[in-house]
């Protein structure tokens, strides 16, 4: 792996940045409909909303491109809403909502699929363009049923099935459970080229743009992190997976739940999948499996330093000891030093977004990895290859916090001394050089 590797997360990372309500959505009920006629996506949503609160009203994120026809309750009473500012949408709740504990909001509107039309005839909807109404931090299920012309094909989270209709139209149905993010995607089944093999009993499906140079490769990489991930960590919790190269002119490498997304232009950038591949792969164990608290102190470290550890774990497991010792040297802590600046670094506990510096990005896929080998080697490889599989167990389907982690480090460190060693490096800025490299 290239130093560029780090630069290229730090490019491709995506915040969106939201007010904690009094509110948590459980449950999403979403129908769309593709009118290529008028170039828009229907859309209707029903919310299932468990309210923590006595307040009136409260604040979900939602396109500014959505033209609303109206917000109801399941009794058909308008719900008043407006647009405070730019995506973000404001309920107020009648008098008889507000003393609900639980309840059930239907939201109807129209997005212009121009928006999210991206080469090749693909529209890509994910969370980060808020098509549909949400808080971050909430993990919920969901249905999404999507009807469109029958040459195209949709893919979205979890399993799907499809119906055909008349009028060439077809309809395609997924349930997700546990799920922090949903995505839409929309294509020509005739622009893509499709594989699809099972790895350790789940059907992993690939979705190539005709021509693509290491599309061997990047197979080849997925099938096998998602091996090694499967059997150190547990079998996957869906029986589909799908990896997705979007024909876009930007850089993207982004793993959500059930999916791994890719632009042509990362692979351009990036083309030895070895360097990004395992990466995302290792996402649906910890990211999309076990879920940061967005809203937690240390939630990038949390997100994504545990799972880039666990890519240098795969390395190892490969290519042997050797190659672990070679990637903390000669990667981490090679991009750390060259990449930050002198008087420039910050502590883990004060990375507020991988987005915000080099520095920050640094903190988080450079050090973050040797701050966990440092743990590895103080509590001993049964001690940490238990802990860190009790941690997933316990939090599938669950957030996780930096809290969390530390409690789950104590239960495997009865002297402390391990807990202390990761509290200090947490806290301190730069990298010590009496650190463990191998």
């Amino acid at each position: 792996m290239k130093s560029k590797l780090i630069l290229i997360i730090l490019l491709t990372s995506q915040a969106v940045v939201a007010q904690p309500n009094g509110i948590k959505i459980k449950a999403y009920d979403i129908d769309v409909n593709l009118d290529l006629s008028t170039r828009q996506f229907l859309i209707n949503v029903q919310l299932t909303i468990q309210k923590n609160d006595s307040s009136s009203t409260f604040h979900l994120l939602l396109s500014h491109y959505a033209a609303i026809k109206n917000v109801r309750s399941t009794n058909q009473e308008i719900i008043p809403f407006h647009f405070p500012e730019q995506d973000t949408l404001s309920i107020r709740l009648p008098e008889k909502l507000v003393k609900c504990k639980k309840f059930t909001l239907i939201f109807s509107y129209a997005l212009p699929a121009d928006s999210f039309l991206v080469d090749k005839g693909m529209f890509v909807m994910k969370r980060v363009d808020r098509w549909y109404p949400l808080q971050l931090g909430d993990i919920f299920n969901s249905t999404l049923r999507i009807t469109v012309p029958d040459n195209q094909i949709t893919l979205s989270n979890g399993t799907c099935k499809k119906k055909l209709l008349t009028n060439h139209m077809i309809t395609f149905v997924w349930k997700t459970t546990h799920e922090s993010d949903l995505a839409l995607f929309v294509f020509n089944s005739d622009s893509m080229e499709y594989n699809s093999e099972v790895v350790a009993g789940t059907r992993i499906n690939f979705y190539f743009i005709p021509g693509l140079k290491d599309e061997q490769k990047i197979i080849s990489q997925v099938k096998s992190s998602f091996t090694f991930y499967s059997d150190f960590l547990g079998k996957y919790r869906n029986n589909n997976y799908m990896v997705v190269e979007i024909p876009a002119d930007w850089f993207l490498g982004q793993s959500l739940h059930t999916l791994l997304l890719f632009t042509s232009k990362l692979s351009e950038y990036l083309p030895d999948p070895g360097t990004w591949v395992p990466h995302e792969v290792g996402h649906q164990w910890f990211g999309n499996t076990v879920i940061a608290d967005e809203h937690a102190q240390g939630r990038w470290f949390v997100e994504e330093s545990i799972n880039e550890y666990l890519r240098a774990m795969y390395i190892e497991h490969i290519y042997g000891a050797d190659s672990l010792s070679r990637i903390l040297k000669d990667v981490y802590l090679a991009n750390y030093n060259a990449i930050v600046k002198n008087g420039q670094d910050v502590s883990i506990l004060d990375v507020g977004s991988v987005n915000n510096s080099p520095e920050e990005a640094q903190c988080i896929y450079a050090k973050g990895p040797i701050v966990l080998h440092q743990v590895r080697r103080c509590m001993g490889e049964a001690n940490w290859n238990s802990f860190i599989k009790k941690v997933y167990h316990d939090f599938k389907n669950r957030l996780l916090t930096l809290d969390d982690f530390k409690k789950y480090i104590s239960k495997y460190d009865h002297e402390g001394q391990c807990l202390r060693l990761f509290n200090t490096l947490l806290i301190n800025k730069g990298i010590p050089e009496n650190l463990y490299f191998d």
